[in-house]
């Protein structure tokens, strides 16, 4: 350095006699200015800055699962409304999608079609309604009833299956072993009887079946008549089909009678 002398350090007493003291920071003794927050508290062991044990008390703290003020027993404030519990059979409020359907709001409801309906009930629906061509009936009431119709006729289907079966050994039978020709007679009477209970059970759901194929076309907003497309030669089953599984339209209501 110019002059070859070398600056000279301060030492600790110059620093309030402190070597822990920041020379660039106000001594904690100093006076403070007007207006400025006092120094923070002393360091303890385990203390972070801007922390405060959950004991401390602090404005507008309440323990969790302490009464608030003003709960009902059920957890909901005064002044807001419990809500009841849904319905799932309830009319539809103004303003819902489902309101321009019209549903029926309730299984006893026959007046309107009951959309979102369970197999029991569409079956006690298919056999109350079961001359009923007025109406709608959603897809749920007819894949249902269509699902009780298939089980019920497949009782006598496997008598008839049985029967062709006997038959058939009885016949061999006779022919290659020499048994009497009444072998087969079990197997004929199970065939007999099979097709005797088919005959019955369709045309005990002949007119139900009719009645609530014509209410699902109604529901989709189609004429019941376009039921007899179905006898178009090979093609008939298939627009059947189509026209059952069709959505519901809001238009369909026109079908309905007053309530």
């Amino acid at each position: 350095m110019p002059g070859g002398r070398r600056p000279r350090l301060a030492s600790p007493h110059q620093l309030n006699e402190d070597p822990m003291v920041d020379p660039y920071q106000p001594h904690p003794d100093a006076p403070q200015p007007s207006g400025a927050y006092p120094p923070p508290a002393a360091a303890q062991p385990g203390f972070q800055p801007g922390y405060q044990p959950a004991s401390a008390a602090q404005p507008g703290y309440q323990p969790a699962g302490a009464a608030q003020p003003g709960a009902q027993p059920g957890g909901a404030p005064q002044g807001y409304p419990v809500a009841p519990p849904p319905m799932p059979y309830a009319q539809a409020a103004y303003g819902d999608p489902r309101f321009v359907f019209d549903p029926a709001q309730g299984p006893d409801d026959l007046a309107r079609p009951l959309y979102g309906a369970g197999f029991t009930v569409a079956v006690r629906r298919f056999f109350r309604q079961y001359a009923t061509f007025t109406g709608r009936a959603s897809r749920s009431e007819y894949w249902f009833a269509y699902l009780f119709m298939a089980l019920v006729q497949f009782i006598p289907g496997v008598l008839m299956g049985i029967g062709w079966v006997m038959m058939i050994a009885g016949s061999v039978d006779s022919y290659y072993y020499d048994d009497p020709a009444w072998s087969a007679l079990p197997g004929f009477g199970a065939l007999v009887l099979g097709c005797v209970l088919f005959g019955v059970l369709g045309l005990a759901m002949l007119v139900p079946n009719l009645a609530l194929c014509w209410r699902r076309l109604h529901d989709s907003n189609q004429p019941g008549p376009m039921y007899f497309l179905g006898c178009i030669p090979y093609v008939g089953g298939i627009i059947l089909l189509v026209l059952m599984a069709m959505p519901s339209k809001p238009e369909g209501r026109r079908f309905d009678l007053p309530r």
